[in-house]
């Protein structure tokens, strides 16, 4: 995704707080992978900015930053240990872009806050439920065997009114 300059790739911070946890921040992920098989293969690196939405006791949950340092919408929770371990580095030089993030990541949060469960939604009188919102359904498949006003054949037809 996004790459650094040599000169910030060496002055990655820990991402420990004051408080001993891991710091709310933007970080680095740097993944390699190899492509292509045999004689073709090659490692290839991959980096991705993440920003911390909320830290909790044993994780974090992160969002993925495109090129231009803003939110994607992609969210991934990952455990305090991954985050202070290889391959994620706190960039102690995206602190004033964090601060600018701030107001949106916020309002982010709220939106993904838990919402009231759901109620149960009211019987309706639909055909699928028998029209009249109680009872058992009606069957779809069933015939629907409608009483003979009378056995007696009848005269002529439609074109004789």
């Amino acid at each position: 995704m996004s790459q650094l300059d040599p000169a910030q790739q060496n002055q990655t911070a820990p991402a420990i707080d004051a408080a001993g946890g891991v710091a709310p921040g933007i970080y680095l992920e740097e993944k390699k992978s190899s492509i292509g098989t045999g004689n073709t293969a090659k490692t290839a690196e991959y980096r991705s900015f993440w920003v911390t939405l909320d830290i909790r006791e044993r994780d974090a949950e992160m969002l993925l930053l495109d090129d231009d340092f803003k939110p994607t919408g992609i969210r991934k929770s990952i455990s305090l240990e991954t985050l202070s371990g290889p391959g994620w580095h706190f960039i102690a030089e995206g602190e004033k872009r964090y601060q600018r993030l701030k107001p949106l990541l916020e309002r982010l949060q709220a939106a993904a806050a838990p919402k009231p469960a759901a109620q149960a939604a009211p019987k309706s009188a639909n055909w699928w439920d028998g029209g009249g919102g109680g009872g058992e359904p009606k069957d779809p498949f069933a015939l629907d065997k409608k009483p003979k006003a009378s056995s007696a054949p009848k005269k002529g037809g439609w074109w004789e009114k």
